[in-house]
């Protein structure tokens, strides 16, 4: 069932109607300002008498200036209307929610809730649904991207999209294609230019120096390559486990445990560093 809409949709009753009559004629020729309904389509009517007293009906079926209707919708009382009294398709609140109702039901359409109003779906990290849905054609590639575009007037626009085997990024339009992606299948992500945080010493206090064993406990850090249980894909890195033992502050707690690895390794740099400059101060003494 859908509803159907047409601008400017108005006539007049070609003859008398009774309060129980489910079926009457316009103006000969003004049928075809009003929609052509197919089965099960619908449309909402209003038919207005002289005295502003009113019926909205529903009609369903047309046959050129004839229309077959249900009577008495949406709290209206059933009248008897006289030739000449207006017959208009308006807007209302069945029409609204046949709208929202036949754009819920379309797989192609996405369904955006309005303010005020509850979603149509609820979605979470583990159902399938969402309030809205963005598809692409069907196919795969860049070619074929389900997309959102935001732009700014005319100066610069960049899309969201997601590729058909599961890699989703931002670029485009005014950028590159891809300048930052990430592949949702296995979570690896790039990035056209450089990650950047915030470092500046403005933002920090209480700085503490590592202990002086950190080269010693770095060294006996759970290291190497592994499988990854979730994904069986083959990577580098470290235990989060082993750091968090003398370096707790680079390791981010959540469901998993997680390593901020660039802190993590600038750090240990310049303590090896350090120890290097140490190294050579004390061999040129010995050199001396």
């Amino acid at each position: 069932m859908a509803l159907k809409l047409a601008n400017n949709a108005v006539s007049k009753l070609a003859g008398a109607v009774t309060a129980g009559a489910t079926s009457f004629a316009v103006t000969p020729g003004e049928g075809v300002k009003f929609p052509v309904l197919g089965a099960g389509d619908w449309f909402p009517l209003t038919v207005v008498k002289s005295s502003g007293a009113f019926e909205v009906m529903r009609c369903t079926a047309r046959a050129t200036d004839t229309f077959t209707v249900s009577r008495a919708q949406e709290g209206t009382a059933a009248l008897g209307f006289d030739p000449g009294d207006r017959v208009e398709l308006r807007w209302t609140n069945a029409a609204y929610s046949g709208m929202v109702a036949d754009i819920k039901a379309d797989s192609n359409a996405s369904y955006f809730p309005l303010s005020g109003l509850s979603p149509a779906t609820v979605a979470t990290t583990a159902n399938t649904v969402a309030p809205v849905v963005v598809r692409n054609g069907g196919g795969a590639g860049d070619t074929d991207v389900a997309a959102l575009g935001f732009l700014c007037g005319s100066t610069y626009g960049a899309k969201l999209y997601l590729r058909a085997d599961g890699v989703m990024g931002i670029g485009g339009w005014s950028a590159t294609a891809w300048k930052w992606y990430v592949n949702t299948v296995d979570g690896t992500m790039t990035a056209a230019g450089n990650i950047i945080a915030f470092s500046d010493e403005s933002l920090k206090k209480d700085w503490a120096d590592l202990p002086p064993n950190f080269i010693e406990q770095l060294a006996g850090l759970l290291h190497g390559t592994y499988t990854r249980t979730d994904t069986g894909l083959r990577q580098v890195g470290v235990g989060a486990q082993s750091l968090q033992k003398f370096l707790p502050e680079a390791v981010v707690e959540g469901e998993k445990l997680g390593v901020a690895y660039g802190n993590a390794a600038l750090v240990a740099a310049v303590k090896l560093a350090q120890r290097v400059v140490d190294l050579d101060k004390r061999l040129a003494a010995l050199e001396d």
